[in-house]
């Protein structure tokens, strides 16, 4: 479990011109898992695991008058049985970015009611592999 607050100070100046950025969020979070192992053959398990998280964030961030969430992104996979070809057995992503409201703004023909916007940076790393990636989403 977990109880943050984050406030800090940015500001942006041209001259006499000063603008503040304000970040400031509060956070609430708790994680718990549970996992057991079922043997199958001598070296080989079953382990089921259940995963439960919860969390809250609020913030005041804004850009063009729509509010601003941070996104955080999370991985790790691990493949069974022999990965020879692959050259790897395990893959863990880590990233983040921003996501901004839009409210319900209508794109195209089709009448798709857009809802937000984000923009993500990730690296992905494993046994003789790495990579990073920047991904764009949109939210119906």
């Amino acid at each position: 479990m977990g109880y943050s607050r984050y406030d800090p100070r940015f500001v942006f100046s041209e001259g006499e011109k000063k603008s503040f950025l304000p970040t400031r969020w509060n956070n609430f979070s708790g994680t718990v898992g549970v996992g057991w192992d079922f043997p199958i053959i001598e070296g080989l398990v079953f382990r089921p695991t259940l995963n439960a998280a919860l969390g809250n964030v609020e913030n005041d961030a804004s850009l063009f008058g729509r509010p601003l969430r941070w996104v955080v992104d999370f991985s790790h996979s691990r493949f069974c049985g022999d990965q020879v070809a692959l050259g790897f057995d395990h893959l863990t992503k880590v990233g983040g970015g921003i996501e901004m409201n839009v409210g319900r703004y209508e794109l195209g023909v089709w009448d798709f009611n857009m809802q937000s916007i984000r923009i993500v940076a990730r690296y992905l790393f494993g046994q003789n592999v790495s990579g990073a990636s920047v991904g764009l989403a949109v939210s119906f």
